[in-house]
């Protein structure tokens, strides 16, 4: 039997809007009412192995064969992953580099909680929770905390506070949904739901909707998360996460002059942002510092100890965390950001750490997601993340989208404290940090500053 195709798309946009488990209004065949399976005996079938001719057809096979040629690796705790996945990133496209570990692990829970067997057990391990859904549920709202209403009205130097996270599923319109598996997406990931077609003719109106959907859940950062090329005809839906984060400062920058040195050696005049602040972080590798922003959460500004070409995981991120200290005032400077990352080649760095079968044809076990007749399997054909930051002396947005395609096969004296200072004159590393969940949802790299 042919194969068909399914897709997730992902869109992990850190800090956009939540979902309200609502099916979304549609457009074009509207009215549609999706269907719902009740997991069969089915499910429980194997689809055969598929040739190497029909995988040549789909043009899988170059893509995987080269996305699996990172080494093998032992990765144990967030901050680990968190670093191998941006210098992986960085090592594949180069120049300033931005990730959202976060973005990714809510995009493979979604894709865990149609899981079955091996597949289940390699995304519950890479994520270290037999139920992330559960953590997803108490996650989102928690999000919903750090958002303040109609903020668009409560602005401070041209931001306000958001922290949104939000799910949608488009449906093919000729397919159904695991009944356990919509129920289960609903009060965990409160999903949105919309039937859509696929067919050639209505392809472009599909990718817009989507598109429209992503662009508005993350405030216009990631416009467009999906093109029509990689639509075809036999693919069943989407699943979208989506993450948008903006905040101000809880004090802002001041601008000075200073001289940012990159990767190359070339020295540039900059107006860099500066500040004294309260926390300051040291280890063997790297000094750093953290500023507030007005939700509560952190930026880490992270300076390697040796100039030049660094890595993210040898700068021991979890030591440096843990070394965190208020016995110093700390002179920082940093320069404004704004740049964009496509990661592509996030399947092979999820490879590289166990998680293989998801994204086998012929082991791949997603029978908790949609119906399938016998013959057909779901398996993730690719994964692409995308992430944008814009950062300057009053505040931060950032977004993240994260793409899987699947197919069917806060009057006293200040105290005088010794000073330290952390420039981000040349190459450093950043996080934007929730401490309170001990979540990094943002980890990047910078080599460059134009």
């Amino acid at each position: 039997m042919r194969k068909k195709m399914l897709a997730f798309f992902l869109c992990g946009v850190m800090l956009a809007g939540c979902g309200t488990g609502q099916e979304l209004e549609l457009a074009a065949g509207a009215g549609e009412n999706i269907e719902i399976a009740n997991q069969g005996d089915d499910q429980e079938q194997k689809a055969p192995t598929q040739t190497q001719e029909s995988k040549e057809e789909q043009g899988e096979v170059g893509s995987r064969e080269e996305q699996a040629a990172i080494e093998k690796v032992e990765i144990s705790g967030m901050c680990e992953r968190a670093a191998y996945f941006a210098d992986m990133v960085y090592q594949n496209g180069g120049g300033n580099t931005m990730v959202s570990p976060l973005s990714l692990d809510m995009a493979l829970g979604l894709v865990a909680g149609g899981a079955q067997g091996k597949t289940k057990e390699e995304l519950q391990a890479y994520l270290g929770r037999e139920d992330y859904g559960s953590f997803a549920k108490e996650y989102m709202e928690f999000a919903k905390d750090l958002n303040y209403g109609d903020s668009e009205q409560v602005s401070y130097g041209g931001y306000k506070m958001a922290y949104e996270i939000a799910n949608s599923i488009w449906v093919r319109d000729d397919r159904k949904l695991v009944e356990d598996y919509v129920t289960k997406t609903k009060e965990q990931y409160q999903a949105e739901i919309a039937s859509v077609s696929f067919a050639p003719d209505q392809v472009k109106g599909t990718v817009n909707r989507i598109n429209s959907w992503c662009k508005e859940k993350t405030h216009d950062l990631i416009p467009s998360a999906l093109s029509e090329d990689v639509i075809t005809p036999d693919m069943a839906a989407i699943l979208v996460n989506s993450l948008y984060f903006e905040s101000p400062w809880a004090e802002s920058w001041k601008l000075v002059p200073h001289t940012f040195t990159d990767i190359d050696g070339k020295e540039s005049q900059q107006e860099m942002l500066a500040d004294t602040l309260g926390c300051y972080y040291e280890n063997e590798h790297a000094i750093a510092f953290s500023k507030k922003y007005m939700n509560g959460m952190d930026f880490v500004g992270i300076l390697p100890k040796a100039e030049g070409e660094f890595s993210v995981q040898d700068l021991d991120l979890e030591s440096l965390m843990k070394s965190g200290t208020t016995e110093y005032d700390v002179l920082a400077r940093m320069p404004k950001l704004n740049f964009e990352t496509t990661a592509d080649n996030v399947v092979g760095i999820l490879q590289a750490q166990g998680v293989e079968t998801v994204f086998s044809i012929e082991d791949s076990d997603l029978s908790g997601l949609i119906e399938m007749s016998q013959g057909e399997a779901v398996y993730i054909s690719d994964i692409i993340q995308k992430c944008k930051l814009e950062l300057d002396e009053d505040g931060t947005r950032a977004a993240a989208v994260t793409m899987a395609m699947a197919q069917f096969n806060s009057i006293m004296m200040p105290e005088v404290k010794e000073q330290r200072e952390v420039y981000l004159d040349r190459p450093f590393a950043f996080m934007i940090y929730d401490s309170e969940n001990e979540q990094i949802v943002f980890i990047g790299k910078v080599v460059k500053v134009d």
